[in-house]
């Protein structure tokens, strides 16, 4: 990414409460794109990017990719549209458990358990005694 510094004084840096990793750079470009700035993507270019070569001993890692989606989408949308888009992640989740390879349907289950569980865990943010909407999602 190639940023003015202005920019960055306006909008800010990277979103700690996606940490340790995954959704920080959506949500970094969402908050320019809101704040009417152009995002340009140069197509011409090859990088290799090797997912999850430096968290490979985070058994948890899928839980932080899913429980960031959340984080995101509370963040960004309104409860329809969060509604909506938790809808077509858990029909997406299903479909993939049937449409892959035998060898695969364990991992597909896992991850919408994963994702299942923590649509359970946001009951909280909905919460009339959450005022504040602070995020708390266990990953564990």
């Amino acid at each position: 990414m190639l940023i003015k510094s202005g920019i960055i004084k306006k909008i800010g840096l990277f979103d700690e409460i996606y940490s340790p990793a995954y959704y920080e750079d959506v949500d970094f470009c969402y908050r320019v794109k809101k704040m009417k700035y152009k995002i340009i993507c140069y197509l011409n270019t090859e990088i290799i990017h090797y997912e999850g070569y430096s968290s490979k001993k985070r058994k948890d890692i899928n839980i932080f990719k899913e429980r960031n989606k959340f984080i995101f989408c509370l963040k960004h949308y309104n409860i329809f549209q969060f509604f909506i888009l938790n809808i077509i992640f858990i029909l997406s989740g299903i479909k993939n458990i049937f449409l892959s390879y035998p060898t695969k349907k364990d991992i597909k289950y896992r991850k919408l358990l994963i994702y299942l569980k923590i649509l359970l865990q946001l009951k909280s943010y909905f919460n009339k005694t959450n005022p504040n909407k602070q995020i708390t999602i266990s990953t564990k």
